[in-house]
Formats: C-alpha cells, sequence, structure tokens
C-alpha cells in the first residue's frame, strides 16, 4: 500500500496522483497513418454502403440514422445548431419517415413522407 492512499485504496487529502494522459502526438499520428494504410477510401465507401444496403433490408430506421450519422460526421463534421420554425418540425417529419417504412412505402422527401401520413392519419 502506497504512503499516499488509505487502508481502502482512497487517494489520502492533499495527495494528488496524475493519470498517464493523452498519448503523444507521435504516437496519435502513427496510429492514424496505420489506420489510414489499412482503410482506403474504396473500403471504407463499401463498408458504409453495405451497411446502409444491411440497415435498409432489415427495415430499420435507428440503423440508416446511425449509418449516416456516422458518414455525414466523418465527411462533413457535425452539423450546427439549427433554429426551427412552425413550418418545419424535424421530430414530425422522422417519425412519418418511420411509419412511412412500416407502411413498406418507399419515400424520396420528407414532403413525401408527410403527405403519405396525412393521408392514413385522415383514413384514405
Amino acid at each position: 500500500m502506497s504512503q499516499d492512499r488509505d487502508e481502502r485504496g482512497r487517494l489520502l487529502p492533499g495527495h494528488h496522483q496524475p493519470g498517464p494522459g493523452r498519448p503523444k502526438r507521435e504516437t496519435e499520428q502513427a496510429i492514424l497513418q496505420a489506420i489510414t494504410e489499412a482503410l482506403d477510401p474504396a473500403t471504407i465507401k463499401a463498408a458504409i454502403v453495405e451497411a446502409l444496403q444491411i440497415a435498409r433490408e432489415q427495415r430499420s430506421p435507428r440503423a440508416i440514422v446511425a449509418v449516416l450519422e456516422l458518414a455525414a460526421g466523418y465527411g462533413v463534421g457535425k452539423p450546427v445548431a439549427r433554429i426551427h420554425t412552425q413550418e418545419s418540425n424535424p421530430i414530425a417529419e422522422a417519425l412519418a419517415a418511420m411509419r412511412a417504412m412500416q407502411l413498406g412505402k418507399t419515400v424520396t422527401s420528407a414532403p413525401e413522407v408527410m403527405r403519405l401520413v396525412d393521408v392514413r392519419s385522415n383514413g384514405e
């Protein structure tokens, strides 16, 4: 037992033991270089396309969103916070898209999704 810890292994007041910290930049660069050499852009593209295809075959909106978030996050960066007006409700649009998928509908645009949901909710 070290002198800066009590019998239960907790640090005693006034004692500080730093952690290992972030790896050195050379180590990070070596890891990034190894990843770059192992995964060329064509391999990454094929993996994303395959993941999206599997998500669509499973009819899983969550999986589709996860693949798209991953691709967009690395491709264009994280989105900035947006102010939504009354005209646009992304949550309603996402729920509508999931309902449309459950109905087996293939949709290509948000207005089309909303139209399908409106038709179903009106009993047409």
